[in-house]
């Protein structure tokens, strides 16, 4: 992603954080989808989620992987702040403020599962992050994405 789109992006999601999550219904329903694909919870230990936004996925992951480390990154500080209410307690869940695109990253570190719900459309070279993600994807790990095509939620225009 090239730093002016980045900090459009970024700009926008930090404007939008207080307000975000009563306009999410898609997101949320996304979110939930997901939730039912995820796997078996004792194969899971380390998981990266880019795009945490409000941490309404952040908190279905945490809740179904307890045991798990869980990495949440998003590129609006706002919506880390926003999803850190989420939690009594963020021991297994850490934040930070990334972007997913580029995935600063050092290229040692795997995880068992990768997730994403509805973020990817925003990168300019989704095919390269992809291979990023996997890059990182532990042997028999997991890929779990949603996005939304170019006509999703084109009624609200």
């Amino acid at each position: 992603m090239t730093p002016f789109r980045q900090n459009s992006i970024a700009d926008s999601f930090n404007r939008a954080a207080a307000t975000y999550e009563q306009y999410a219904c898609v997101q949320k329903k996304t979110a939930e989808h997901l939730a039912e694909l995820l796997p078996e919870a004792q194969k899971v230990q380390k998981i990266l989620e880019t795009g945490c936004g409000t941490g309404f996925y952040s908190k279905i992951l945490s809740d179904t992987f307890p045991q798990a480390q869980i990495f949440s990154l998003d590129i609006s500080y706002n919506m880390l702040i926003t999803a850190t209410r989420r939690f009594n307690s963020l021991e297994n869940v850490h934040l930070f403020t990334a972007d997913a695109e580029q995935l600063p990253i050092n290229p040692d570190i795997t995880f068992d599962l990768i997730t994403s719900n509805g973020v990817i459309q925003w990168f300019a070279d989704m095919e390269n992050a992809i291979r990023r993600f996997r890059q990182h994807l532990k042997p028999g790990g997991t890929l779990l994405v949603s996005f939304f095509g170019n006509q999703t939620l084109e009624e609200l225009a």
